[in-house]
């Protein structure tokens, strides 16, 4: 994902879908700040009155950084999988236990061990759909209607967004598609060849070659779990993964196949305004 034209940080997230405000003049003023966090940048737009909340926003991804990254030794998940003892935070326990439950409604293929029972566990499949929850909840306390959190690939949209899906076919910026959610309340989230390298298919630990890129939206699904369900349908057969994505209720899709096709869940147009 990175964000589309217009956006304030062109070219510095290594995603595949950006929000940006609409071409109309939106009834207040956005204020945008960066942040490194969870390996990737940050981005959160808000109105000056949600500034400070904003730094608390900011505060959940280094918070949960500490947390769950597996490339910090001292991380409750590393220390986990390193087998030691020790009390979980309420949040690792809830990101353990969504974790859990979207293995089972894939059948398998999200998986944070990757089909190895007892194997370590590895959270760049939810990890960050799951700050995004966190910080645009305490956003709306503050009162934030209008703005948009962004972890590379996982992005909220308080209000009607304009949306960019990066060409996966290409390492430049061009959009493949842009145009803009008729409404606001989105989780959106992308899994793409480019840098999903944790996803692999369980059992075979084979990576998935079927899809380039797998965009997801839905009002009623929490980041967390779009997150998860991106991963998993980028690992699943792709026959299997149509017949998923075509029973996921409320949630719609736009897939780039790896010959090149576009793949649009019936109801894509219904939502989204392309070329706006």
């Amino acid at each position: 994902m990175s964000l589309s034209p217009g956006g304030t940080v062109l070219g510095l997230f290594l995603a595949m879908v950006g929000c940006t405000q609409l071409s109309k003049p939106l009834p207040i003023k956005l204020v945008t700040r960066v942040q490194k966090h969870m390996g990737t940048l940050i981005e959160i737009r808000v109105p000056k009155s949600g500034l400070l909340a904003s730094e608390e926003a900011f505060q959940v991804f280094a918070d949960l950084d500490q947390k769950l990254s597996t490339f910090k030794r001292d991380s409750e998940i590393s220390l986990l999988n390193r087998g030691k003892s020790l009390i979980l935070s309420p949040e690792t326990k809830e990101v353990l236990q969504i974790s859990e439950v979207m293995k089972q409604r894939s059948g398998g293929f999200f998986d944070i061990q990757k089909g190895n029972v007892g194997g370590p566990r590895d959270l760049g499949g939810v990890g960050k759909g799951f700050a995004v929850d966190k910080a645009r909840k305490i956003l709306k306390r503050a009162g934030v209607h209008y703005g948009l959190v962004a972890a590379s690939g996982d992005i909220f949209c308080f209000h009607a967004c304009k949306v960019a899906i990066r060409d996966p076919r290409l390492k430049t910026q061009k959009p493949l598609m842009q145009g803009i959610l008729k409404s606001g309340g989105w989780a959106i989230s992308t899994s793409g060849r480019d840098w999903r390298d944790h996803i692999v298919t369980p059992g075979t630990h084979e990576k998935p070659n079927h899809w380039m890129s797998v965009t997801l939206i839905s009002q009623a699904m929490s980041n967390a779990e779009l997150d998860a369900w991106a991963t998993a349908l980028f690992a699943m057969p792709e026959n299997r993964a149509l017949k998923v994505l075509n029973s996921l209720d409320h949630v719609h899709y736009y897939i780039v196949t790896s010959e090149e096709l576009i793949l649009k869940s019936s109801h894509w147009r219904e939502q989204f305004l392309e070329g706006a």
